[in-house]
């Protein structure tokens, strides 16, 4: 059976990537979140399936920077945030 409360996590993890990376995209020079992957990921299987899903959605765009993962958010992403909160 499907738990309803690890689908709300879930939804809830991505929303808060977005939103992160929205600001980051908005509010600083870099605007993007770049680390290695442990950094990014946080050790985490959850976090891991947020960022795959959010990049198979086209809301993210992760490219590397030698050991470095950079990760913007895309127009998509923007649009997707905007709606959220319209």
């Amino acid at each position: 059976m499907i738990d309803i409360e690890k689908i709300k996590e879930r939804k809830k993890i991505r929303k808060e990537i977005l939103e992160e990376l929205y600001e980051l995209w908005f509010n600083t020079e870099s605007s993007a979140l770049v680390g290695t992957k442990q950094q990014i990921y946080q050790e985490s299987r959850e976090q891991q399936n947020a960022f795959h899903y959010l990049l198979s959605m086209e809301f993210i765009d992760i490219s590397t920077l030698g050991e470095r993962l950079v990760i913007r958010i895309t127009a998509k992403g923007i649009e997707h945030v905007e709606t959220i909160y319209s």
